[in-house]
């Protein structure tokens, strides 16, 4: 209470003097914020910035992937019709989240062909150790070489770690900034008789 008692006391001392200053803020809860700092003369101009479209998400996950590898960009149209409700934050740390996924799968399967090479086969002389131990340290190089395989699936399993920051009702003098996620009947499994008297109830009408 004594902060904003302290800012408001502040903020109408610019009055006071041809100061020059323009005081902007910064919040994700507007309606949390004390109503005497949205009164005439203080915080009294508002602009809602709203989460990216699906457009502005796709030019913002080609961004971050083409970043990472050129090729990865082609991964942006559908990641950016299931990433609702994301900024640019959380895309930035889904692209981050994918990447280490691909890393920790591809070192897996390494470790695992590493494994079963070793695994078989029979005891090897001196002479077959030395040139086993070269041409394994020839393949670890090659295989540091190759390029990581991206898989769309790695982006997608990354959103259960990196959800949406945003993927709520933000109200601002009564301006809604909402995007839902597009869902189909077909998308909601069993319940057939409730489903279909809910078409009945709501699609019907505005078809027929």
């Amino acid at each position: 209470v004594r902060i904003v008692s302290q800012l408001l006391t502040l903020m109408d001392g610019l009055k006071k003097t041809d100061t020059g200053v323009m005081v902007i803020g910064a919040t994700n809860r507007p309606n949390s914020i004390d109503t005497a700092l949205r009164r005439p003369g203080r915080f009294d101009k508002e602009i809602v910035i709203p989460p990216p479209s699906v457009k502005q998400r796709h030019a913002i996950l080609q961004h971050y992937l083409k970043a990472v590898r050129e090729d990865l960009v082609s991964f942006a149209p559908a990641l950016a019709e299931m990433c609702v409700g994301y900024v640019g934050a959380d895309l930035q740390a889904l692209v981050r989240e994918g990447v280490d996924i691909t890393r920790k799968r591809a070192a897996t399967a390494a470790a695992s062909d590493a494994s079963d090479s070793s695994g078989s086969g029979t005891p090897l002389t001196p002479a077959a150790t030395t040139t086993n131990a070269t041409t394994t340290n020839a393949e670890a190089k090659h295989s540091t070489a190759t390029p990581l395989r991206f898989t769309l699936e790695d982006f997608t399993q990354a959103m259960t770690a990196v959800g949406s920051s945003s993927l709520r009702q933000t109200q601002v003098k009564g301006a809604a900034c909402v995007e839902f996620p597009k869902v189909k009947w077909s998308d909601i499994g069993g319940l057939d008789d409730l489903k279909r008297t809910l078409i009945n109830a709501t699609t019907w009408p505005l078809k027929h």
